[in-house]
């Protein structure tokens, strides 16, 4: 991907939060009709490798509009901030005490009785932060805060880590 490519100019769409992923869906598989590599393969070479490059391009794009952390990031990006700043939350102690809290309630879930219902219900809470930072985020990049955006999406790096390691947990709960 280049640095400049803006996925939402890619699928025609307006740099916005809110997507309708059902259009999105569409809208990808007709560029994937008219640029797939296989309808090039009588080209020239030339032809052919702009072709690999549209379709990895909008494959590479769907997949970044169709996921909240990657949007976020993205959205970022288009505004000219680094999204991958590391320092954007160490400030912010309640947060790195709420990790920290998060991380040893879900460290005990796999010793407790119930662990299976008690993984539920700590996963439900957790999508409900995140759903509710997405939008935090979403009205934030709106009104061009910036700051506050990337701080928000640092939380979201956060949050969609713990969803990951509650999947891993729940596996090793079932394999156990």
């Amino acid at each position: 991907m280049d640095a400049d490519t803006n996925f939402f100019k890619v699928f025609g769409l307006p740099v916005c939060w809110q997507i309708d992923l059902k259009a999105l869906k569409e809208k990808h598989r007709s560029l994937q009709k008219a640029c797939h590599p296989d309808l090039f393969v009588n080209s020239s070479e030339a032809e052919q490798q702009i072709s690999v490059k549209k379709a990895s391009t909008i494959n590479e794009g769907f997949k970044v509009l169709c996921s909240p952390l990657l949007r976020a990031q993205h959205m970022l990006e288009i505004c000219g901030c680094n999204a991958n700043d590391e320092n954007a939350i160490s400030s912010d102690t309640s947060f790195l005490m709420k990790q920290l809290e998060y991380r040893e309630s879900l460290a005990k879930i796999p010793e407790a009785e119930n662990s299976i219902s008690e993984l539920d219900v700590f996963r439900i809470k957790i999508e409900h932060e995140y759903a509710s930072l997405q939008q935090l985020f979403a009205s934030m990049i709106e009104k061009k805060q910036l700051g506050d955006a990337k701080i928000t999406f640092s939380k979201m790096q956060f949050f969609s880590k713990l969803l990951d390691q509650i999947s891993l947990t729940e596996q090793e709960i079932a394999d156990y």
